[in-house]
């Protein structure tokens, strides 16, 4: 399942209740509209400042899209000051907050809150996570009516490797996965799986000031 949905980006959006005619409504809603399916919010990773800027202020100049920048980073600031609050209040069910990529992403708290949900107590703990996560997929595929899901796991799951192997340096050009035997449907049965949830740096809320 994914953790960030159309409809919970929507459902936070429209418990902002935000002036559509102001900056920061503005600016939810100029972010909202580069996302038009489920996909493209995986496949969209970010969205460059300069690029809002011009959008936002209607603006070409570089010294100009220079100065501006500071607006938005504030006004980044304030909607995710007001995405937190909505969190608490049960109004943001996804925990979404605007990621230093200008994107949609998961906020660390609700991360941490789903973590706990999964029986992990630490994330600086990845070996936990992984073990956990292991179990919780053997259990889900030795039932009948999962085990077709096999192969597009494994896909998920040598993604999931090679950016392991990339953060280890263990990666190569070709796509290889480092040392180690591929994964296979043997794998699954015996429970050997190694997944790792992909976490998306947040927004640094340095600056609150309401725009």
């Amino acid at each position: 399942m994914a953790l960030i949905t159309l409809a919970g980006v929507d459902e936070a959006i429209a418990n902002l209740n935000i002036n559509p005619d102001t900056l920061k409504g503005r600016l939810i809603l100029l972010l909202r509209s580069y996302f038009t399916t489920e996909e493209s919010l995986q496949e969209i990773t970010a969205i460059t400042a300069d690029d809002l800027v011009r959008e936002l202020w209607h603006t070409t100049e570089p010294s100009e899209i220079r100065q501006k920048k500071k607006n938005l980073s504030s006004l980044k600031s304030s909607l995710n000051k007001s995405l937190k609050k909505l969190t608490e209040q049960d109004k943001n069910p996804e925990g979404l907050v605007i990621s230093r990529d200008n994107v949609f992403a998961v906020s660390d708290e609700h991360k941490n809150d789903l973590l706990k949900k999964m029986g992990v107590t630490s994330v600086n703990e990845p070996m936990e996570l992984i073990a956990t996560i292991r179990d919780l997929l053997g259990e889900i595929l030795h039932q009948e009516a999962h085990k077709k899901d096999a192969s597009s796991l494994l896909e998920e799951l040598d993604k999931t490797r090679d950016i392991i192997a990339g953060l280890a340096g263990r990666g190569d050009k070709n796509g290889d996965h480092g040392e180690g035997e591929q994964l296979g449907p043997e794998a699954i049965e015996s429970g050997g799986l190694d997944v790792e949830l992909e976490v998306d740096d947040e927004e640094d809320l340095a600056d609150d000031t309401e725009i």
